[in-house]
């Protein structure tokens, strides 16, 4: 969690820093206490397209961020904040001799990891959304 920040394509490069420095602190991730975040796979299944998806609500926009044709549903462990939830999603694993690709865009409620920051009205019209964007994009070969 030390290494995370803000590239966020509609800010410039100021706010980008003074961005990533609020997400480091205390009212989000709070990396001094919680310099690590970690998944642990616990199935991967074959994707079933008739399963509901319960997934938090973002803008129209990012629904061009979700994989087509996902193949496997990915289920884990993900610990925020010293706080443990199981989730789900769809993903794209692709193994081709000894190289995995897998790719999986999702959202998730920040604030079932206590994330809460912005997420009510304290700040008026700029609320922040309690949905974050999780894309990942994996490449790992076999040893």
């Amino acid at each position: 969690m030390t290494n995370v920040r803000s590239d966020d394509k509609s800010i410039d490069e100021a706010g980008n820093k003074k961005l990533t420095k609020h997400l480091r602190s205390e009212d989000f991730f709070d990396v001094q206490q919680h310099p690590i975040a970690s998944f642990v796979i616990t199935s991967i299944v074959p994707y079933d397209s008739t399963e509901r998806q319960d997934a938090p609500a973002l803008p129209d926009n990012t629904k061009q961020l979700r994989i087509k044709n996902p193949n496997h549903k990915v289920t884990g462990n993900l610990t925020i904040t010293g706080i443990t939830k199981s989730i789900s999603f769809p993903a794209l694993i692709e193994l081709e001799d000894s190289l995995l690709r897998a790719k999986a865009n999702f959202n998730i409620d920040r604030t079932h990891w206590k994330l809460t920051y912005g997420s009510d009205q304290s700040l008026g019209n700029r609320t922040i959304y309690p949905s974050v964007n999780i894309g990942l994009d994996i490449v790992a070969r076999r040893q």
